[in-house]
């Protein structure tokens, strides 16, 4: 039974309302859901109502409540999804009859997953689908920037080397440990793999590279590098800033060197030298 002061739903058998006190009996408030703006609203359901909120007049179809059509006139929907949240309970209830209050809020329960599984969900799949290319992509360019950097600084230790010995060494393994630690991993080949490093037969001139953003062996081996004067390049080789995308025979693109701005730019970076 219901109170017919405030609305809480009480057994059958209580003398007094659980809500406000009052007694009960001659005053029980009957299931009065469907009879319009006669109906008594029980307390249970004066809450927001995220079904009718997340799918609008699709909801107040299902709910009789079709002054949610106006949900599909400009701008004014926009204001309407936020007054079907906060009276769109009150609406179900005077406009379409219910079992009981446990009925109406399990069926407004299924509302909102509902409108989770069609509204919310495939938002944050755009947003996802926004963010992740943008989280990838700065996660590239932070590994081209690493890229770029090792092999500087590889470059700046075969000098102190070539002044060292008047020649550069045939592999990186010599410059470890007297001129660096460690020979720094390529971050766009697999782990525990180094820098490509070429030399000339006269071992005056050097090549570092590396398979950069699609992760492949592109540039091809010793066999086909130009160490002519001509087709050398002393710094930076491919890159999206100030890197040459010519040197050493190849051009840009597969086979040759890259812009390396995402993973689909075909070809490797690298530094020539000296």
């Amino acid at each position: 039974m219901y109170c017919s002061k405030c609305g809480v739903q009480n057994p059958d058998d209580a003398e007094f309302c659980s809500g406000c006190g009052s007694q009960l009996g001659t005053g029980v408030m009957k299931n009065t859901s469907g009879q319009g703006k006669s109906a008594v609203i029980p307390a249970e359901i004066k809450k927001w109502n995220w079904g009718a909120f997340l799918l609008s007049w699709i909801w107040g179809l299902g709910n009789k409540v079709y002054i949610a059509l106006l949900c599909l006139i400009p701008y004014v929907g926009i204001v309407m999804v936020f007054v079907l949240g906060a009276k769109g309970s009150k609406w179900a209830w005077q406009n379409k009859r219910w079992e009981s209050i446990e009925h109406f809020q399990r069926v407004q329960k299924i509302w909102v997953w509902c409108g989770l599984g069609l509204v919310v969900v495939p938002i944050i799949g755009i947003i996802l689908g926004i963010a992740i290319p943008r989280f990838l992509g700065a996660r590239t360019r932070a590994r081209v920037t690493r890229a770029f950097a090792d092999v500087r600084s590889i470059g700046d230790v075969l000098e102190m080397y070539y002044i060292d010995y008047n020649e550069y060494p045939q592999n990186l393994d010599v410059l470890t440990p007297d001129y660096l630690t460690s020979i720094p991993d390529d971050p766009f080949a697999p782990a525990g793999t180094s820098y490509r490093y070429f030399v000339d037969s006269t071992q005056t001139a050097w090549l570092l590279i590396s398979n950069g953003p699609d992760e492949e062996v592109d540039v091809p081996g010793e066999a086909t590098i130009d160490w002519s004067w001509s087709k050398s390049v002393a710094g930076q080789l491919g890159g999206p800033y100030y890197g040459t995308l010519s040197g050493y025979g190849f051009s840009s693109g597969d086979s040759g060197w890259s812009t390396a701005e995402n993973t689909r730019k075909k070809g490797d970076i690298g530094r020539g030298g000296p």
